[in-house]
């Protein structure tokens, strides 16, 4: 497996996805939206504005660890937008190949994050 992985992570509205995009268009990589593969019953809990739990994460984490490792064999290259924000999201999502994967944490300031949260349209959070 000589392929790479970044993961462009952070709490939602920080700008995962538009930092990803660009370093994917960049890279002339795939871009994986993780916020795609939650399953309906996590889209409801957060549409309802309720956090997930580690319950609730552990399978969409290891999902995307399916994913990448398939990105892995092909030695290919991706970008994914995850919140992974524990230590414990980064090892499921990781597993089995975590020195061939690269983190990139967005941090940003609450009253922006928050604007963008309100003024956000066509997205569950």
């Amino acid at each position: 497996m000589a392929g790479r992985i970044i993961v462009v992570m952070g709490v939602s509205g920080c700008g995962k996805t538009t930092v990803g995009k660009l370093i994917a268009d960049g890279l002339n990589c795939e871009f994986i939206e993780g916020d795609e593969f939650h399953s309906p019953k996590n889209i409801a809990k957060m549409a309802a504005g309720q956090s997930l739990d580690d319950d609730d994460r552990k399978g969409w984490m290891v999902s995307r660890n399916q994913k990448l490792r398939e990105v892995l064999i092909a030695d290919g290259y991706t970008v994914l937008a995850c919140s992974a924000l524990k230590e414990i999201y980064r090892e499921w999502l990781t597993d089995g190949f975590s020195t061939q994967v690269l983190f990139i944490f967005i941090k940003g300031d609450f009253s922006e994050i928050n604007q963008r949260m309100q003024e956000r349209e066509g997205h569950y959070m």
